[in-house]
């Protein structure tokens, strides 16, 4: 007896009665067992952890798309008019460089004065400024009413130095007349503005 117990570890109060024994081992089963709730809430608890895991690589995915596709779209629908502009060619503009940019202005006149400020962002006072100094050009001629009417191909130059046969200008261009108008009735026309002046012939 001596030898069981000390090869299997029995308490040698156990060996004279193998029923306190089986009772012990229950009893040491049962602690082991984990409680119901317990375990249900080990598993709620992996099945979040799954769920998050599953959420994160489904939003790394997506981040690794790109976020612009959409504004993309729009952008090439925007583009695809200003470029349906933009290949509209007039023969005064052939030697003028391609740094120019393309507005659509809301205009309730097609004065020049309104013109010209609309397509330099700049106010009435200044485009004043520019007409008193005899600044301003028309279609290469000068402009004797800020009043005028501008259509549709025409431009207007603002001289700012003069050199024997040649001008530095900023030229604004009325490009197109658009058929739609606001709902407050203006028309929308299309404005070519260089951003920088520009060397043209006096002549």
């Amino acid at each position: 007896m001596a030898h069981y117990s000390q090869n299997f570890g029995v308490p040698p109060k156990f060996l004279s009665n193998p029923e306190d024994l089986k009772q012990s081992v229950l009893e040491k089963s049962l602690l082991k067992i984990t409680p119901v709730a317990q375990i249900q809430k080990r598993l709620k608890g992996r099945k979040g952890i799954v769920q998050k895991k599953k959420l994160d690589k489904q939003s790394a995915t997506e981040d690794d798309e790109d976020p612009e596709d959409t504004d993309d779209e729009e952008d090439d629908e925007d583009s695809d008019d200003e470029n349906e502009y933009s290949r509209i060619f007039f023969e005064e503009d052939k030697s003028l460089p391609n740094n120019f940019r393309e507005i659509i202005s809301q205009q309730s006149s097609m004065r020049l004065d309104s013109i010209l400020s609309s397509g330099l962002n700049t106010p009435r006072s200044k485009v004043d400024d520019y007409f008193l100094g005899s600044q301003l050009r028309l279609n290469g001629d000068r402009v004797l009413k800020k009043s005028a009417q501008m259509s549709e191909g025409d431009y207007v130059d603002i001289i700012s130095d003069v050199k024997d046969k040649e001008m530095r200008v900023k030229r604004v261009r009325v490009v197109k007349i658009l058929h739609e108008k606001t709902a407050s009735g203006k028309r929308k026309v299309v404005l070519r503005c260089w951003r920088q002046n520009v060397t043209i012939s006096r002549f």
